[in-house]
């Protein structure tokens, strides 16, 4: 119950405003109100969206406020905006942070001009052509099937976060990042290949994907987020990628599909409650592994671990009272 509250809180600041996330920062810029928007200065004298508090079904993000030009937005400005159906983002806007409309449920419709200098909305989705980057997925729209262009680079943050109508989703193999969240929430997906370029999954990248049976991760991934498959329910199965180093913190946490794991031997740290809450009956640990975390195999029952002699993951099951083999027993 303590690890699922700190999810939870976790979490939520992907949700908070920024005038809360900044509150008891004092190295924080100000943040100052224009009608329904907080925005904040930048060092070019220009402005940011941080937030928007208004209720208009169909809203066009002014190109200034109180006389500064607007240049960019941050990740959630717009998040759970629920009334918010359509938007429409001016040429002054240069950037944003991830995606600015993440949780906007109702949200079909952006739309930018064909002349914007690094701004393109194509079929439906937002992207920063000059980074190569899908901005936003929005959650409003109603197709189960999406195709990312070939020639993306990145997923931003929650860029696809809360498509719960999305049931599949392909990935060309220009894409090397997938965002913080990408995939969060997004409870209709059932299955996704990764390419071989892909390199980084970012934290709760496919948190709470209740849906998801089986996802491929490619050998060429080197580091995958924090809590990047929490709540993940549904996966029955996941083969590590070989050049993985650590399984980071409550990366498994509460997929309590996962009945076999085996840790490939380039992995030397497994996380703070990696796999807790799984439905784990065998985890295979190999010898490099040198550092295991609190809770890491927790409340798995039936669990038998697979070790080897004198290692140091022998001694973590004898002193946190978990099951073992030794793996050369069963040669």
């Amino acid at each position: 119950m303590k690890r699922a509250c700190l999810s939870f809180l976790l979490f939520l600041c992907f949700l908070l405003p920024p005038s809360f996330a900044l509150a008891d920062d004092p190295s924080a810029p100000p943040w100052y109100i224009c009608g329904d928007y907080q925005y904040f200065l930048l060092e070019d004298g220009t402005a940011e969206v941080g937030s928007y508090s208004g209720k208009e079904t169909a809203v066009d993000i002014p190109d200034t406020l109180d006389g500064y030009a607007v240049t960019q937005i941050r990740t959630m400005a717009f998040g759970a905006c629920s009334t918010v159906t359509s938007v429409t983002i001016p040429n002054s806007i240069r950037t944003a942070e991830g995606n600015p409309f993440a949780f906007c449920n109702n949200l079909s419709t952006i739309t930018v001009s064909s002349d914007h200098p690094t701004l393109a909305v194509i079929d439906g989705v937002l992207f920063d052509r000059t980074s190569q980057t899908l901005i936003c997925h929005p959650a409003g729209k109603t197709e189960t099937e999406y195709a990312v262009p070939q020639g993306t680079e990145q997923l931003a943050e929650l860029a696809f976060c809360g498509c719960v109508r999305l049931t599949g989703v392909s990935i060309p193999d220009s894409v090397t990042v997938i965002g913080d969240g990408a995939f969060c929430q997004c409870s209709g997906l059932t299955a996704l290949f990764l390419p071989d370029s892909v390199a980084v999954i970012g934290a709760y990248a496919f948190e709470r994907c209740t849906g998801l049976t089986q996802i491929s991760l490619p050998d060429s991934l080197a580091a995958i987020g924090y809590g990047a498959f929490e709540y993940c329910e549904s996966l029955t199965g996941i083969t590590l990628p070989s050049r993985l180093s650590v399984i980071d913190y409550a990366l498994f946490f509460d997929c309590d599909g996962l009945t076999e794991v085996f840790i490939p031997d380039s992995v030397a740290e497994i996380g703070d409650c990696a796999f807790e809450s799984c439905g784990l009956t065998v985890i295979s640990v190999p010898d490099n592994v040198t550092v295991i975390g609190e809770d890491a195999f927790c409340d798995n029952p039936d669990l038998t671990a697979l070790v080897g002699r004198g290692s140091y993951a022998e001694q973590y099951c004898r002193e946190n009272g978990i099951s073992f083999v030794f793996s050369d027993q069963l040669d």
